[in-house]
């Protein structure tokens, strides 16, 4: 049996935990993976919007809390309202309200840029 959570950041003690197992398995699994591309992944959680991509990290983890898998998405706000097609944004609710407005300004001001072309 096992769980899926999201890792939102790296403030939480257990979050720190969980983000190192995700850079044990990256290192393990991907050997010729640059060490240093591995140790920006928690700024990549810090700061969502500093590459243009928005980082979401979901770990599986065993009864114990041991992260047996994980999967790093990323999203392109700009990429998608460069499409020029209507878009309809739902927030489905469960976010950290202390980063929230940041994130949600990110988010739209992407769209918005996206949509107004280069």
């Amino acid at each position: 049996m096992f769980r899926i959570r999201r890792i939102y950041d790296v403030t939480a003690p257990a979050s720190r935990k969980r983000v190192a197992q995700v850079q044990d398995v990256l290192r393990a699994q991907f050997p010729t993976l640059a060490e240093r591309e591995v140790a920006k992944l928690p700024d990549r959680l810090r700061d969502p919007f500093a590459r243009g991509f928005r980082s979401v990290l979901l770990v599986a983890e065993n009864a114990r809390g041991s992260v047996r898998g994980f999967a790093l998405l990323l999203h392109a706000p700009r990429m998608i309202g460069a499409l020029g097609v209507p878009i309809l944004v739902v927030q489905e609710g469960g976010y950290r309200t202390r980063t929230l407005g940041s994130n949600a300004r990110n988010f739209f001001e992407g769209l918005w840029d996206g949509r107004a072309g280069p």
